[in-house]
């Protein structure tokens, strides 16, 4: 019952809650008396200032799948990628510097494969996605599952 309200409840360090012990059999069941304090290792500790309840509930561990990771085709970039890359201000040192890659995608806008430039996101070291511009007209398109944040 306690864990219930705790896992519905959203909140970050202390708050009041209506107690699920005692506010059905009273007159005025909708106070919130009872106050539930998140602690430092997820633990929610709680007490009724009415009835007297009291105690914790410890957070459920989480077990969060494991994604296999697809490899990411990474071909060097050719004269016209290069060429395009110069034409957006970026010199053929920076992208080499940033492992820019060729690829052929497909790019929705355009309904149709098309050559791009790869943009390669790491995290811990690790090759885990990539963003894509199309060189031919202006498009855009990631890998499957890849991170909706700026580099990363």
């Amino acid at each position: 019952m306690i864990d219930v309200l705790v896992a519905e409840t959203h909140f970050n360090e202390t708050t009041r809650v209506i107690c699920p012990f005692c506010s059905p059999t009273r007159q005025k069941q909708n106070l919130k008396d009872m106050t539930l304090t998140r602690k430092g290792d997820g633990a929610v500790v709680y007490h009724c200032h009415h009835c007297y309840a009291a105690g914790s509930v410890q957070p459920k561990e989480t077990h969060l799948s494991v994604v296999p990771a697809r490899a990411i085709v990474n071909k060097r970039l050719t004269d016209q990628h290069y060429a395009f890359l110069k034409s957006r201000g970026i010199s053929q040192k920076t992208a080499d510097t940033m492992r820019l890659f060729s690829a052929e995608k497909f790019f929705s806008r355009l309904s149709k494969l098309t050559q791009a430039v790869g943009f390669p996101y790491y995290r811990d070291g690790a090759l885990v996605s990539a963003k894509y511009r199309s060189i031919e007209a202006k498009d855009f398109t990631q890998d499957a599952g890849g991170a909706h944040d700026f580099l990363g």
